[in-house]
């Protein structure tokens, strides 16, 4: 079993190895006498006039690489990063991820647990003063990931940084998807939404993105500052009206909303920027299944695209655990006839009895946790394991228990889970006895949001994942090991 639990960690860690940054823009940035090729989508000259705007977790790995690639071209830049990122790296020595000493990029960092600050709005401010002063014959250069939102904060007025926080605070309280938060974000903002490239004027932007959402939808990723907005006024309205929180957010965002919808403003297009996707979750899920495989496990990727309610996520890969094992076990595919790759895991299945492999299940996506207590400390991936947990003590009991070992891992590839230092957490079919023993009640846990506590309490935190900030995010990735005792 300890077997198990390190095949585990190495197959998450070697799919978000294949999305750092570092390796990602080194990938899609080549320059031959002053001719930067882009992604073998399109070619720039270069004359000292490459200016750098970054913004979201991944934004200084993505910038030092750029510097490494292309420093003598670089006349200057602003990113604007999460607060402790540097300190961070430089704890784990990964000092190849940190900036130049000579370099002429600006830093700042903000938006302490992935919320809008006063140090981000700060840096926002700088963002908006330096690409104003710029012209046609600059070329800027944005690397834009995850948590780049909250980095970017420029509230509309009468709307105000608290306005906007308390809004996003209700909306993430009732498990509004990022799709949703980032509609109504971009409503609220004067950067996001295309916002940052109506700024630069006339100068030529390629942004490189580092995908944190379901899709790849780059309107939607850190609020798309710089592809113009798709929705309107009246799609935030609806989705404040989805989980009955008009009456509830700031007057001033209703006061906003409601003057946008009546008046709509017909935006230009952007045609001086090209956007292009360099890393997302897919990319990670194919590194891991490769070295699954590599491992001995016979190996799928089930989704790069799970979402819903973390507790609901957590029970449905423990029942198809179960349901692999059962088939295992009596040839059965009730259940997993009922979801749309039961063909794939049939012959998953065949092949790991026949050659007698251990069987490997890959999802990928972002799940939402619905708030009950607001003590409660946890985040999406420990909450989705510690439901698992509950599910696996009650379906590998009694007649499973002792024929199959099952581990279920789920960890954030940024290497941070909410608002707590682990990245997610690991269960097996046992967790919950033994927590039982420690006279821990999981089920009293998880109705808590209470998920990181437990998982600190539990087996001195033996089932915590604690990787640090990786430098990458393409959101989260599940994985279930399965395998004959």
């Amino acid at each position: 079993m300890d077997e198990m639990r390190q095949h585990i960690l190495s197959i998450f860690l070697s799919g978000v190895k294949f999305v750092l940054p570092r390796q990602l823009i080194k990938d899609n940035l080549q320059i031959t006498n002053g001719v930067l090729n882009i992604a073998n989508q399109l070619k720039i000259t270069l004359n000292n006039n490459l200016h750098v705007i970054g913004l979201g977790k991944a934004a200084l790995s993505m910038t030092s690489a750029v510097e490494d690639c292309l420093h003598q071209h670089i006349a200057g830049g602003v990113i604007s990063i999460p607060i402790g990122t540097q300190n961070n790296l430089k704890q784990q020595d990964h000092l190849d991820c940190l900036l130049r000493s000579d370099s002429k990029i600006e830093i700042f960092e903000g938006a302490n647990d992935n919320l809008p600050d006063e140090n981000s709005l700060h840096a926002a401010k700088r963002i908006i003063a330096y690409l104003k002063k710029l012209d046609s014959q600059d070329i800027i250069l944005v690397l834009i990931s995850g948590g780049g939102s909250a980095l970017l904060p420029s509230p509309i007025p009468p709307v105000t940084l608290e306005d906007k926080l308390k809004t996003i605070q209700l909306l993430t309280s009732k498990g509004a998807t990022i799709q949703q938060l980032n509609i109504v974000r971009k409503q609220l903002s004067s950067l996001k939404g295309g916002g940052l490239a109506r700024l630069a004027n006339s100068s030529r932007i390629i942004s490189l993105i580092l995908s944190d959402i379901i899709g790849d939808p780059i309107d939607l990723i850190a609020s798309g500052p710089t592809l113009s907005n798709s929705n309107n006024a009246d799609d935030a309205l609806e989705i404040l009206d989805e989980f009955y929180l008009r009456n509830s957010v700031p007057h001033s965002v209703l006061q906003l909303l409601t003057s946008k919808s009546e008046k709509p403003l017909m935006l230009t297009p952007l045609f001086n920027v090209t956007n292009i996707v360099i890393g997302n979750n897919a990319v990670c899920l194919a590194a891991a299944e490769s070295v699954a495989e590599s491992l001995g496990y016979a190996a799928i990727i089930l989704s790069s695209e799970l979402d819903g309610e973390a507790k609901k996520c957590g029970e449905f890969l423990a029942l198809l655990a179960y349901a692999v094992c059962v088939y295992f076990k009596t040839g059965e595919l009730d259940f997993i006839r009922h979801i749309s790759s039961h063909d794939l895991f049939r012959k998953l299945s065949n092949r790991a009895q026949s050659e007698k492999l251990p069987v490997c299940i890959l999802c990928g996506g972002e799940t939402t946790v619905i708030v009950n207590n607001k003590d409660g400390v946890g985040g999406r991936n420990q909450e989705l394991v510690l439901s698992s947990s509950i599910f696996l003590d009650e379906l590998f009991r009694p007649e499973l228990a002792g024929f199959y070992n099952v581990f279920i891992f789920s960890a954030g590839t940024d290497g941070i889970d909410g608002p707590t230092n682990a990245a997610g957490a690991i269960t097996d079919a046992y967790q919950k006895s033994a927590a039982k023993n420690e006279k821990l009640e999981v089920e009293k846990y998880l109705e808590n949001n209470d998920s990181n506590t437990f998982y600190k309490s539990f087996n001195s935190g033996s089932d915590l994942i604690m990787t640090g900030h990786t430098g990458t995010n393409v959101m989260d990735i599940q994985i279930v090991l399965i395998a004959p005792v």
